[in-house]
């Protein structure tokens, strides 16, 4: 499937079923899409939302790339695409979408990944808030003891804004079982 009409079905996905729509055709689509070589299928759902195409008016793009994101967390549980995903890091249009993808899928495996990223927030953030948020919140999904000390470092920097704090306490929550302050 080429990327135009991969993306008219992720769109055809992320949009309102309609009035005769059924939860059939939404799968048929989701397996439709998903049907190709895991790495290369997911390569081309961050290639569809690096893209930022232009979306109907009854489709959002937090519709549009949380779409995306689950199809990408599913395709990480097959050989190799977390290591993709974690590559394509670099790519600004796409990091929520992988940060979110990491989070659903809970891949342990991201964690030093994930933790390296945070350390290198601390002096100074280069990630903007709904970023550092989606971070946060893959860290806290992740788990193990990278992701616990990456995510206390953060919470010791402090000064962030209220939705990373927020996210930090709840992150911490998660991975030491404390209840949020």
């Amino acid at each position: 499937m080429n990327r135009a009409a991969l993306t008219e079905r992720l769109i055809d996905l992320a949009g309102p079923l309609g009035p005769l729509g059924t939860d059939e055709e939404r799968d048929k689509i989701r397996q439709e899409l998903l049907g190709g070589a895991p790495i290369t299928t997911a390569a081309a759902i961050l290639d569809a939302v690096a893209a930022q195409p232009e979306l109907p008016v009854n489709v959002s793009r937090e519709d549009f790339e949380f779409a995306a994101t689950e199809l990408l967390a599913e395709l990480g549980e097959q050989p190799g695409v977390v290591d993709h995903l974690l590559r394509r890091w670099g790519e600004p249009p796409i990091r929520v979408a992988i940060l979110d993808a990491l989070a659903l899928l809970a891949a342990r495996t991201a964690a030093p990944a994930l933790a390296a990223l945070a350390r290198a927030q601390i002096p100074h953030a280069s990630l903007d808030t709904r970023e550092l948020v989606s971070l946060v919140s893959a860290l806290g999904c992740v788990g193990g003891e990278k992701a616990l000390a990456a995510v206390e470092e953060l919470r010791a920097r402090g000064n962030w804004p209220a939705e990373v704090s927020r996210e930090l306490e709840i992150a911490l929550e998660a991975l030491t079982g404390r209840q949020p302050r």
